[in-house]
């Protein structure tokens, strides 16, 4: 995943487009949108994670509990 990200960035981050920076990189450019969907997909599976332990109710700890 760490190659695939490292790709998707530096085309982001090179000014060219998706398909310019792909040719220059001798990337496939279907393969570097399934890359890039990949991605998209894990990014919102951990966001949804992350969304729903904050949605979890905590039991709240007296602070008193930790100075013993």
């Amino acid at each position: 995943m760490r190659y695939k990200f490292g790709i998707i960035k530096a085309c982001k981050s090179s000014g060219l487009s998706n398909k310019a920076w792909c040719e220059q990189n001798n990337i496939n450019l279907k393969r570097y949108y399934y890359w890039q969907s990949k991605f998209k997909k894990s990014i919102c599976k951990h966001q949804e994670m992350q969304r729903n332990l904050c949605e979890e109710s905590h039991e709240i700890v007296p602070l008193s509990s930790f100075n013993d």
